[in-house]
């Protein structure tokens, strides 16, 4: 006749408990309560030196369901393997597996008992251990290896507190050797990977409060040596036992590294029409070059916001002086591309959130990245946005994952602090999507009352933030730079941003008129509209809120500049990700995506093959000369026939890349005066008195900078004109000084 309460053995190794081993047991037996009376709680105790086995002699004759085996190996696996060896052969339909040291606690049960049809295996996960950070650190190593050798990720393999089915456990306990050490982290190892029915459970996990650990560091390191080994052996028992299931993983592997390549491919196409690729011996743009030109200063002890002037971040500046550190021109590259590079692999995970199918979310990242093709053709890179995409990506990718699972690690709220930091540090008006979400977020967790929870992600978040406006501070103050850069980056920014709703209102046009982008927010505004799930509902109001914000902040200026745009390119492809997962629902998915696809695809492919073009023809072109202007080879010329190496120059308009170009650094902190003396006026006096007092012997004026108070000052001190561009009055000119 068939049983109908399930048998539940519960498990316990013990060695030299005797201070915790009692309290253990009086609150372990409680959880046999109506249970089947042939559940059982059995503790493996041989080779303890104290009183513990004593202990657990009087403590049977108190329980009659306690059990003893005293006759295992002392060590802690193989009394595991002994264990679930005697659970199986006595009829135990569970097992649950737990230490007897007092640190897991039996409150933690009732939740995976209730959901015991559910899986075939529940297993715990810490997400705060009271055993120290040393002990975590090897329990991060332990999973990371577990994905390395047998491609299973998992966020806890050793976890104490496990709840499984018999059935499942004798599957594979005959694949371990009886005196095998880490007999938890394999099984979880062979059920992941062999895909059964198994999920994770956070659980507590508190100090130990009495007792001997006899797990110390080196022997994790003894048996980590040991095990790497060991690993080995079973990953090529998992490949004979399934080859077919082999043969799948590697081809997800492969799949994995194609994607990655694809990534690696578009980035470096993105990058390759930049000037400041080494076979690419054109000029660098007006932003580029005030960023870099401010980075060979810092590189030369110079400090920003007192010794140059501009109105960006400093986060900007100290990646520029990275990449001049590098190369002065060139070593910029390297942050650009991994910048794009991390910016398409979250943006793929964030597509993933909904997608099913890789190669979709391929797709989707491609058509969507080639917005960057499109809002940065004219700047052509090295740009403030270039660097805040990723930031972006990561944090958008981070609160999606949370508002559809409902959890998030302190980790990734560290990360979305950090991100947040970064970017309020490059400029203040791209970090939209925080200020929405963290809202949300906030607003959730306070009427769900998970105040705990709230309090300790914010923690993470506000330290994630502390990491990068802590050391920027300390520096800025340091350096008596800090009303400074509070002038520089608040207040004139503030000026900057100073427009009428007339151009705030062309600006949004001027964006949205990019299909890609307009179709994105009006989906994301649909699906928000006719979603009755309150649970997605709330996410994709959440999401087109932030992107409302996003796009009226990238437009708050006034000015269509196309780089402003970038910072929308994380946002784009959320919406076609959920059209997709809608679109895998209904019958017939296949043609209809490709309908899609093939739809996407024709608003994109021109511009790829258009910068594919550009790439081939850059690089089998790099031995060719330079392609740089007659104007700057000019100013370079006679850089070098009337200054040294230390002199400095003058370069009047917005065209720092001469600077860089001709080796020389400005005159004065105001290395370029358009538009900021626009904004405001005063620059242009402080930027004479600055050139008065350095007298430069090289005066360079830009083309359609040539006015009457410049060429009145040159006039007054001795400036000798050496090259006109053309006869033109507003042509550019070059000036030495001819004393």
């Amino acid at each position: 006749m068939r049983r109908v309460e399930d048998v539940l053995y519960v498990v316990m190794p013990a060695y030299n408990e005797g201070e915790n081993i009692c309290e253990t047991i009086d609150s372990w037996i409680k959880v046999l309560d109506g249970k089947s009376k042939n559940s059982r709680l059995v503790i493996a105790d041989s080779g303890s030196t104290d009183n513990t086995h004593k202990i657990l002699l009087r403590l049977r004759k108190k329980y009659k369901n306690l059990e003893i085996l005293g006759k295992t190996n002392k060590l802690h696996g193989p009394k595991v393997i002994a264990l679930y060896d005697y659970a199986v052969k006595h009829g135990a339909d569970y097992i649950f597996q737990t230490d007897s040291d007092g640190q897991t606690d039996p409150e933690d049960f009732g939740v995976f008992w209730k959901k015991r049809k559910d899986y075939d295996a529940i297993l715990g996960y810490r997400s705060k251990r009271g055993d120290g950070k040393i002990r975590a650190l090897v329990e991060k190593v332990v999973c990371m290896l577990l994905r390395l050798f047998f491609d299973v990720k998992v966020p806890d393999a050793n976890a104490p507190f496990r709840l499984m089915k018999a059935k499942l456990v004798s599957k594979y306990l005959g694949k371990l050797p009886k005196d095998y050490d880490l007999p938890n982290i394999v099984l979880t190892a062979y059920f992941a990977r062999f895909g059964e029915n198994i999920g994770f459970e956070e659980v507590s996990f508190k100090p130990r409060m009495a007792g001997v650990n006899s797990v110390n560091l080196k022997k994790i390191f003894r048996v980590g040596r040991s095990s790497l080994f060991a690993f080995a052996k079973f990953r090529i028992d998992m490949k004979k036992t399934d080859p077919i299931l082999a043969k799948k993983i590697f081809r997800r592997k492969l799949g994995t590294v194609a994607i990655v390549l694809s990534f690696v491919t578009m980035a470096l196409l993105a990058v390759s029409t930049s000037p400041s690729s080494p076979w690419n011996r054109g000029e660098t743009v007006t932003d580029s070059g005030v960023f870099l030109t401010i980075g060979k200063q810092m590189k030369d002890g110079m400090t920003p916001y007192i010794d140059t002037f501009d109105h960006k971040g400093p986060i900007l500046y100290i990646i520029n002086f990275l990449g001049t550190t590098i190369n002065e021109t060139s070593g910029i590259l390297v942050f650009e591309f991994i910048a794009l590079f991390l910016s398409l692999v979250f943006m793929y995970k964030i597509a993933r959130l909904k997608v099913k199918s890789r190669g979709i979310s391929l797709f989707l990242s491609f058509i969507m990245f080639s917005l960057y093709i499109t809002f940065n053709v004219i700047d052509r890179g090295n740009l403030v946005e270039e660097y805040a995409m990723p930031l972006i990506a990561v944090s958008l990718y981070v609160y999606l994952k949370y508002l559809t699972d409902g959890r998030v690690s302190r980790f990734l709220a560290f990360m979305t602090g950090f991100c947040f930091a970064c970017v309020a540090l490059l400029r203040l008006n791209m970090v939209a999507i925080w200020g929405v979400f963290s809202v949300v977020i906030f607003t959730k967790m306070l009427i769900k009352r998970e105040f705990r929870e709230l309090g300790k992600i914010s923690l993470a978040f506000v330290l994630g933030a502390v990491v990068i406006f802590g050391p920027i501070f300390v520096w800025l103050v340091s350096k008596d730079a800090f009303s400074p850069f509070v002038d520089a980056y608040i207040k004139f920014n503030a000026a900057y941003s100073k427009t009428s709703f007339q151009n705030i209102y062309s600006t949004i046009v001027y964006f949205l008129k990019e299909i890609l982008l307009f179709l994105s927010l009006v989906l994301t505004g649909y699906f928000a509209f006719v979603e009755k799930d309150r649970a997605n509902k709330l996410i994709l109001s959440s999401f087109f809120g932030a992107f409302v914000v996003a796009v009226l902040a990238a437009c708050m200026s006034g000015r269509n500049y196309p780089h402003y745009g970038m910072v929308l390119i994380p946002l784009s492809i959320f919406a076609f990700a959920w059209l997709y997962s809608e679109i895998e629902k209904r019958e017939q998915p296949v043609a209809v995506s490709m309908l899609l696809s093939l739809f996407l695809l024709s608003f994109t492919f021109q511009g790829w093959l258009t910068i594919s073009q550009s790439a081939v023809k850059s690089f089998f072109n790099r031995y060719e000369g330079e392609s740089v202007s007659e104007f700057v080879k000019k100013s370079c010329y006679y850089t070098e026939k009337f200054t040294n190496i230390d002199d400095k120059i003058v370069v009047y308009g917005n065209r720092d890349y001469i600077y860089l170009r001709c080796n020389r650094l400005p005159a004065s902190k105001y290395s370029y005066q358009y538009p900021i003396s626009q904004v405001r006026p005063r620059i242009l006096s402080d930027f004479f008195a600055e050139v008065s007092e350095e007298r430069p012997k090289i005066f360079i004026i830009q083309e359609g900078y040539v006015i009457d108070g410049v060429l009145d000052y040159l006039d007054r001190n001795g400036y000798k004109e050496e090259w006109r561009e053309n006869q033109g009055d507003d042509s550019a000119r070059i000036y030495s000084l001819t004393e």
